[in-house]
């Protein structure tokens, strides 16, 4: 799920538009199938008039001569010409029913559809031509928050009554960074570590700081009371972590994928081990590498594995670090663990009228595949994707969960534009596992519970954790 704000800004727009995996949308709708970059080109073949999502507050019009693209809500009409770029580049394809008011636009990796009704008439709202005035963009925030973000609940905000109090602060002379300051103030309870914004003001670049879990705030705190910067303190503990894998789980004869995306090779009392860093990134020396590229490329380093995984009394797949990606290759990735098509779990926008979920299969495929005991290990560094991949895995029968519950960040991310031309991202997908329930904002939470981060030195507890996951696959008898 393109990925989380551990991937800003590159990678970040990769999980905003129904980057996932699962079940291929069925075989009757594949003759229909016309390229999604036409719909947004000046000779669409939609009837001419507005296309409006259901969810995601996209809105479509075309009129022969020109094509343009809107976000929309129940006052604001925004103009995004850069937001069908992004619709070009990560659908691929969409269906038009028989009347020609239904359209469905589709990944090929994913068979949940952001659907579009038609209406003739362009709406009276986007007539209008909004200010970048501080209030009016301000407002423009907070209603597009209040239409497509579902968990406010979650996280016990009042919206409406965080918003009247950043307002107060603004007026129609206020500057930049005031109108930063009051957004960024009006999100700073919501901890989700999907939200996004950032912008330039007067050449200095200013971030919205996600709310850190609980292993994020202690390496930041560590970071503080040493000589180091946080960046390169959290460089440091990336050695330290590979290291381990590397040099002690794997005594220098693993395995190392050529992006570093992944360690394999089998650990003592012969079990196998996989630790996978994100679910992007495979293709080497191409970063903006397609969806079905990286597939490609993935399904090299799980044959590797799992032919050395073939004779393993079970296997570690180690999730202890993971920033996400995209769930096409996290679903990739859970099929090479079972022989059968299993629900791994379901999807629905929450800001959409029909909130009917898509069912999400693992689909095993011809390639080699590790059929016995698995235990994955996550902790609150496991984000997005990562979450993904934990709940398909979950939906197996020879899968045991054991760790730290995850980040609880799986919907994927909604871009939206402001009237004043600044981007905030935002979520508005609701993921619910294979017994239907939700785990955002909680963490998808471990049959088996251990410490994966010592908390008081992020350094320590990794190994320790593994080690303790090794002594139960040898007690359990494998």
């Amino acid at each position: 799920m393109i990925l989380t704000s551990r991937l800003f800004p590159t990678a970040i727009i990769s999980c905003v538009l129904l980057c996932g995996c699962g079940q291929q949308p069925t075989s009757s709708i594949e003759h229909q199938k016309r390229d999604v970059r036409q719909l947004f080109s000046e000779d669409s073949p939609l009837p001419a008039g507005l296309w409006k999502s259901d969810g995601y507050g996209f809105m479509h019009s075309s009129d022969g001569k020109q094509s343009v693209t809107y976000h929309i809500t129940e006052n604001f009409c925004i103009r995004d010409d850069e937001v069908a770029e992004y619709l070009n580049h990560y659908l691929d394809f969409f269906t038009i029913d028989e009347s020609l008011q239904t359209a469905k636009l589709y990944n090929f990796h994913d068979s949940h559809p952001i659907v579009m009704q038609h209406n003739k008439n362009l709406l009276e709202i986007c007539s209008s031509q909004f200010t970048s005035e501080p209030l009016i963009t301000f407002d423009a925030f907070v209603e597009i928050f209040q239409t497509h973000y579902p968990f406010f609940s979650l996280y016990n905000v009042d919206w409406k009554k965080e918003t009247a109090i950043q307002r107060a602060t603004l007026h129609r002379e206020s500057t930049q960074h005031e109108l930063f300051t009051a957004i960024s103030k009006s999100l700073e309870n919501i901890h989700d570590g999907h939200l996004g914004f950032s912008v330039e003001i007067k050449g200095n670049k200013y971030q919205f700081e996600t709310h850190k879990s609980a292993t994020e705030a202690a390496l930041t705190q560590q970071a503080e009371s040493s000589e180091q910067s946080l960046r390169q303190y959290r460089k440091a503990w990336h050695k330290h972590y590979n290291n381990e894998i590397t040099d002690i789980l794997l005594e220098g004869n693993g395995y190392t994928s050529p992006t570093g995306r992944m360690n394999y090779g089998l650990i003592k009392n012969d079990i196998g081990y996989i630790s996978i860093l994100m679910e992007t990134g495979f293709v080497k020396s191409n970063p903006d590498a397609s969806i079905s590229d990286e597939l490609a490329a993935l399904r090299i380093e799980p044959d590797k594995a799992l032919d050395v995984f073939q004779q393993a009394k079970a296997v570690i797949i180690d999730l202890s670090i993971n920033y996400g990606g995209e769930d096409a290759l996290s679903n990739a990735i859970a099929s090479r663990f079972t022989d059968n098509n299993v629900l791994a779990y379901s999807k629905f926008a929450g800001d959409a009228v029909d909130q009917t979920p898509t069912q999400i299969y693992l689909q095993p495929d011809n390639y080699s595949r590790f059929t016995g005991d698995v235990y994955v290990i996550t902790s609150d560094m496991t984000i997005s994707a990562g979450e993904s991949l934990t709940m398909a895995l979950r939906a197996l029968p020879n899968v045991t969960h054991v760790g730290e519950p995850t980040r609880g960040a799986l919907s994927n991310i909604l871009p939206k534009r402001l009237p004043n031309g600044w981007q905030i991202l935002l979520t508005n997908e609701i993921f619910l596992d294979h017994e239907g329930k939700h785990w955002e904002a909680i963490g998808i939470p471990p049959e088996i519970e251990i410490e994966v981060f010592n908390k008081k030195d992020v350094m320590q507890g990794h190994l320790q954790a593994v080690e303790t996951v090794i002594e139960i696959i040898m007690d359990s008898g494998a």
